[in-house]
């Protein structure tokens, strides 16, 4: 089977550590389209990602199988020492406590 993912992304690390070779894309929507065309059989990327554009702009070619195949952390960067470090810690630690994170999350990271 052929497989394609975005160059250079962790999904990409994630399937040569599996031994796939992987079709290699410069960004998702080459990978659905070439999804959509035949020229590959299944396309790994970021969930919410593939979730919101499989929903708005290929939901009649492709679906979103319900696979887990890790968890990715994000981050803020800021320059050292940066005024805005505390603020944004604490924005965050706050929103993780609501209910439209909660919501967010049940959409997008299920």
């Amino acid at each position: 089977k052929r497989v394609g993912t975005v160059r250079g992304t962790t999904a990409q690390d994630m399937l040569l550590r599996e031994d796939v070779l992987s079709v290699e894309f410069d960004d998702v929507t080459a990978g659905l389209d070439a999804l959509d065309a035949g020229r590959i059989e299944a396309f790994v990327d970021d969930a919410p990602i593939l979730r919101h554009l499989v929903s708005t702009r290929y939901s009649q070619q492709a679906e979103v199988l319900p696979t887990h195949i890790g968890r990715q952390d994000y981050a803020f960067a800021l320059s050292g020492g940066s005024e805005w470090r505390e603020p944004i810690n604490r924005i965050v630690l706050t929103f993780l406590q609501t209910e439209s994170w909660r919501a967010l999350r049940s959409r997008y990271l299920p």
